[in-house]
């Protein structure tokens, strides 16, 4: 998608054609015919329309669609273009690369990888790139000089689908490839500094639980309870306790807090818990921060000063290896934000998530070890960014997983940039690559019971007899009974039943079935119920006849309420999600489905198998987050499992995270597999540590983790091989094509 002329243009790949549509309206001016995919661009007089399958730009005259001239292209995905004023950008999926053309000739001025591994759209606004990202459902601000991420922002409806964007002038546009969609809920603040998306309604009981461990009665026992404050991105309802407060404080930092003094004894082996309730309403939330609008580190009031520069047995802010720490991380930056950025990355480069582990409650212990889970990368940032003269603090919450029906304790931060305020920062999520930086200025999703400050909940006068444990219990409101799927008295049918969620809230169920597997969302699978208009608390039932014989269905119920949230319905006992087999004597052992899978029961045999892909891979175990192009090695303290290769000619080789494989062999079991590339041509994230990368080089492991470099060694490097480069690579990093080795 581009802007120009006073329209916007699009191009359809189903349809051949490049759409001329009003802005105002939606309607169609005009169409040209085209090509399959490709990114598209207007200079103010013509088109630019790049080839999808082949490295080819066409300068397209905008009146009859006819081609002016050709240039060379980048690459055979080029899913992105923009015009600057002056030169082309490219984003293309083949390389994982975005290039800046000379119009002219198409010669490349510069390129940088993208922020993720499905680039699509391009565009370019106020001197900055803003790029779509389809898998990480973000629109990302590069700067154009290094590729760096500057700002992100969410994509509204969490599908996974963002095709093109375009600037007109004032506004961003989006297009978004889903059916299906029920509603968009986007708001931005009058200053356009915060973006807020995707609402959430959820009803939260989190409980904290004292157990005695001891011999003789705990009593005279105290729980402090930090009330959940509303801010930006949270709205609480109905927040109470059981049992009922006998007091309430306030800290040095605003923090209000239910004060339980008058809880009763417990006996050796019996539990007190106290529970806090309420409905929540979370938003997504972006911060977009225009470093040339942040004021300087002096303009930041006293008494954020006073309470987030202040130094801790625990921050040791004045140390020398603290401060030293902090130099090197700010580099002799002085605006607040880049600041901030930088010590983000600098934590997430150097530091090695590691779950389950003592949380290192002193920063001097946590730089030494480097590593931690998010309570020590947290402490860490927190430290560095306030040896800076940066304030910062800790946010506390849980991380709640969509269609997994479980949330996590995490702690991340929040660090104070005059001119703005709080903006978040996660150095944890952004681990595996922190120049993506997705969450900078970007709060994680769903994060339930926020709390920020200084200490958020804890128990005093247990002695050494007690032990605390905490547990987040929520119930999503909208909620079916009685969920039953039972094989259909006619052959190939299932019968359902259920009740509709009794709230007055409710304004559609759909069912969804999928075979193989549950449906993961409303989007996936087929749908064999949707009612627009559902009684509450009424039974419903259907019968689903057609099926394929023998096959194995499973079933969904997803409920919406009438502010436009909606999940699937999953819950432990009598209301679970439903697999059951349609009957059918006689099975099928050949049979193509409508979506265009074909499934055979027996061997498959033929003269020859062609794939559009290059690799074969193999779904394995991984002991931590991966991505297509990352080297892999086996991990030495799990045979089972591989992990990012850490060291350089490292004799661990595994071998690169497939992009698209053409054969896959196994089944995913878990989030914690990846598909293994075992033989073919694949795309590697490469480094220019063993030097400059010629076509025919032979690639080994190197330092920098997950990333492959060129056999330093003469006479032939003796190290574990990846494979041989298909490409030359001048620039530090890159993603090249490789010709997998065997080890």
């Amino acid at each position: 998608m581009t802007y120009g002329l006073g329209s916007l243009w699009m191009t359809d790949t189903d349809a051949l054609k490049i759409w001329r549509i009003d802005p105002s309206t939606g309607a169609v001016q005009a169409s040209l015919d085209s090509t399959w995919g490709g990114g598209i661009a207007c200079d103010g007089m013509y088109l630019w329309k790049a080839l999808y399958s082949s490295p080819t730009i066409r300068r397209i005259d905008p009146e009859d669609g006819s081609t002016v001239r050709d240039i060379p292209g980048v690459g055979t995905q080029q899913a992105g273009m923009t015009w600057d004023g002056a030169h082309l950008w490219i984003a293309d999926r083949s390389t994982l690369r975005i290039y800046k053309l000379d119009p002219a000739t198409g010669t490349q001025v510069l390129s940088f990888d993208t922020p993720g591994p499905y680039p699509r759209g391009l565009a370019w606004y106020a001197g900055y790139l803003y790029h779509a990202d389809s898998h990480e459902d973000s629109i990302y601000q590069l700067d154009p000089v290094n590729g760096d991420v500057v700002s992100r922002i969410s994509a509204p409806t969490r599908s996974s689908v963002l095709r093109g964007l375009a600037f007109d002038g004032s506004r961003m546009w989006y297009s978004e490839w889903a059916e299906g969609i029920d509603r968009l809920v986007v708001t931005v603040s009058p200053d356009g500094r915060t973006v807020l998306s995707n609402p959430r309604l959820m009803s939260v009981d989190y409980i904290s639980v004292l157990t005695n461990t001891g011999a003789s009665d705990i009593s005279g026992h105290e729980a402090h309870w930090a009330r959940p404050d509303p801010d930006t991105a949270h709205g609480f309802i109905d927040v109470h306790y059981t049992p009922t407060p006998d007091s309430y404080s306030v800290d040095s930092y605003g923090k209000t807090f239910a004060e339980f003094t008058s809880l009763p004894a417990v006996d050796p082996g019996g539990s007190q818990s106290v529970t806090c309730h309420g409905y929540e309403a979370i938003w997504r939330l972006n911060y977009q921060v225009d470093p040339d609008e942040v004021e300087p580190l002096s303009s930041v009031p006293g008494s954020i000063q006073a309470l987030y520069l202040a130094d801790s047995s625990s921050l040791h802010i004045t140390d020398p290896e603290i401060a030293a720490a902090a130099n090197d991380a700010v580099a002799g930056k002085t605006n607040a934000f880049h600041m901030a950025v930088a010590i983000h990355d600098y934590v997430a480069e150097n530091m090695t998530y590691q779950y389950p582990h003592d949380i290192l409650w002193d920063a001097l212990d946590v730089l030494h070890a480097g590593l931690g889970d998010c309570g020590s990368y947290s402490l860490l940032f927190t430290a560095l960014c306030r040896a800076a003269g940066i304030p910062a603090r800790w946010a506390v919450g849980f991380y709640y997983y969509e269609n997994e029906d479980k949330a996590s304790h995490h702690v991340w931060n929040e660090a104070y940039i005059p001119g703005y305020g709080w903006i978040p920062f996660d150095s944890t999520r952004d681990d595996q690559d922190p120049l993506r930086r997705k969450y900078v200025g970007s709060e994680p999703i769903l994060i339930v019971y926020n709390d920020t400050g200084g200490s958020s909940r804890w128990w005093s006068g247990i002695g050494d007899d007690g032990e605390v444990s905490s547990d987040m219990a929520y119930a999503i409101p909208l909620r079916v009974a009685d969920f039953r799927a039972v094989t259909g008295a006619a052959p190939s049918s299932v019968d359902l039943s259920w009740t509709h969620p009794a709230t007055p809230d409710l304004s559609r169920v759909v069912v969804k079935r999928k075979q193989g597997v549950y449906p993961a969302s409303r989007f996936d699978g087929v749908t064999v119920y949707d009612d627009a208009s559902p009684a509450p608390g009424t039974p419903a039932s259907l019968t689903d006849a057609g099926l394929a014989s023998g096959a194995m269905y499973y079933y969904a119920v997803f409920a919406q309420s009438a502010t436009g949230i909606l999940r699937g319905v999953v819950e432990v006992g009598a209301n679970a999600d439903t697999a059951v087999a349609s009957s059918s004597e006689t099975p099928a052992v050949f049979r193509v489905e409508p979506d265009g899978n074909t499934l055979c029961d027996g061997t498959f045999r033929a003269k020859q198998f062609r794939t559009d892909a290059a690799d074969i891979a193999e779904w394995i175990r991984v002991s931590e987050p991966v991505a297509p192009g990352d080297v892999l090695e086996i991990d030495p303290t799990d045979g089972t499992a591989c992990r990012l290769a850490t060291s350089s000619c490292s004799s661990h080789v595994a071998g690169v995270v497939s992009a698209r494989p053409g054969v896959t062999l196994g089944a995913a079991a878990a989030d914690e597999e990846a598909l293994l590339a075992l033989a073919g041509i694949v795309p590697v994230k490469v480094t220019d540590e063993g030097g400059a990368i010629e076509p025919g080089d032979l690639l080994v492991t190197s330092s920098t983790r997950g990333y492959a470099m060129r056999c330093p060694r003469t006479p032939p490097c003796l190290c574990s091989l990846v494979g041989k480069a298909l490409e030359p690579m001048t620039d530090k990093r890159g993603v090249i094509l490789v010709l997998l080795t065997a080890h």
